[in-house]
């Protein structure tokens, strides 16, 4: 009987020890199988990017935060998130067409995870999520510089030539602006003129070309060649200038504004119609809607921005040590106009209103030589000046440097 059980025992012992080694190797099996495929679930938990879309968008009219983010599948609360972030979160609200924003999303969790907007050419803000609020930076990259020449012959008209050429909207506007006093561009113009140009282009690396910049030009009919190029004088101002160093354009333009009438010419004795008194009437008044935009005559810096009693809001713009232009009534100041700023020729200064003692919108204009107020409507529009004796090395050593690299790039261009 004993003996019997011991046999049997033998007999089982390599069936246990087959059954055992089955078992070991199949836990085994699946533990390897399970950790693998943890490594796998984890290994795509992690990445990131699968879900992360990226968007470059170029403000249009009309454009607002909310409109965008709707567009790019993400949700109203981030806009509130964004734009309660004091100073910066005010950039968002006030967009501007051209302007460029660029959006890091999270589809998966609808999540804008970076913002970025560029408030200039060279200037971004960012905003980036970081836990659970944005943080916001500002970068400034500079923009880098070259030269360039382009030249083009007129056969229809100046801009649909020089479009056709691959020249810029902008820089065609410039060439008409710097020689608006020399030539009608709509009566003077002939098939054969010919344009040749010298500019600066400035760009950002990523982002191309941003901006063109006239440097000099020569305009060449059946009457000769006009040459004008830019120089910046002794104070910081640029302007264009002939060969001789006199100065291309006038020093003033005739208005500042487009009015629809002379409410109040200039007088030594004026009736005032809501005080009631007679005393001098030192400038003009002209007509005009209310918000219309009001320029600035004449390149100069601006030495006061405010109010003045009954002048209400007022810029007032001095040209040089013996001319100075006044700007009164406003409804509000031009952006980034403040004391001490330079202003060129027909840049916007302000906006027409009815502040101070007004009978409705309008501008008044004075002119001053020597702080001696005169009749901005029948003074004679000073000539510009030429170059001072002491810049004229620096002007001859420009005009011969933009002469080298003309030469330069049209033998390299040949030679293509």
């Amino acid at each position: 009987m004993d003996t019997k059980v011991k046999n049997h025992s033998h007999a089982l012992l390599p069936l246990v020890v087959i059954l055992f080694s089955i078992i070991t190797l199949t836990v085994s099996l699946f533990l390897i199988v399970d950790s693998q495929s943890g490594i796998l679930d984890d290994s795509l938990d992690d990445d990131d990017t699968a879900r992360v879309e990226f968007y470059n968008i170029s403000i249009k009219a009309g454009d607002n935060l909310t409109k965008i983010f709707k567009a790019v599948g993400l949700e109203e609360k981030d806009v509130f998130l964004l734009q309660e972030l004091g100073k910066d979160g005010r950039a968002l609200q006030n967009l501007k067409p051209m302007q460029g924003i660029s959006i890091s999303v999270d589809t998966e969790a609808k999540k804008c995870l970076n913002l970025s907007l560029w408030l200039s050419n060279e200037k971004k803000l960012e905003f980036i999520w970081k836990d659970d609020h944005y943080e916001t930076v500002v970068t400034k990259q500079p923009l880098k510089t070259s030269l360039n020449y382009a030249s083009v012959k007129v056969k229809n008209s100046l801009l649909e030539d020089a479009i056709t050429s691959g020249i810029s909207k902008n820089l065609v506007y410039q060439v008409t602006e710097a020689l608006g006093w020399e030539i009608d561009f709509i009566k003077d113009l002939r098939a054969g003129d010919e344009f040749e140009l010298l500019f600066k282009q400035s760009y950002l690396p990523g982002k191309g070309f941003v901006n063109d910049e006239l440097e000099e030009l020569l305009y060449t009919n059946k009457k000769g060649t006009l040459k004008a190029t830019k120089f910046e004088n002794s104070m910081g101002l640029s302007a264009f200038y002939l060969p001789d160093g006199q100065r291309l354009s006038r020093d003033f333009l005739s208005s500042p504004l487009k009015y629809n009438r002379i409410s109040s010419p200039y007088s030594i004795s004026r009736k005032h119609p809501l005080l009631g008194i007679t005393r001098p009437h030192h400038g003009v008044d002209l007509t005009a809607k209310y918000g219309s935009p009001i320029w600035s005559t004449g390149q100069g810096r601006v030495v006061f921005v405010g109010t003045k009693s009954g002048y209400g809001k007022t810029v007032v713009i001095q040209h040089n040590y013996k001319y100075k232009t006044i700007y009164a009534h406003m409804s509000r100041f031009a952006k980034d106009i403040h004391k001490g700023s330079k202003v060129k020729q027909g840049q916007v200064i302000g906006y027409v209103g009815t502040t101070g003692i007004t009978t409705g919108p309008h501008l008044h204009y004075e002119f001053r030589i020597n702080n001696k107020p005169v009749n901005p409507m029948t003074v004679k529009i000073p000539r510009s000046p030429s170059l001072a004796k002491k810049e004229i090395p620096s002007f001859e050593s420009l005009l011969e440097k933009n002469e080298g690299i003309r030469i330069q790039i049209k033998h390299a261009r040949e030679e293509d």
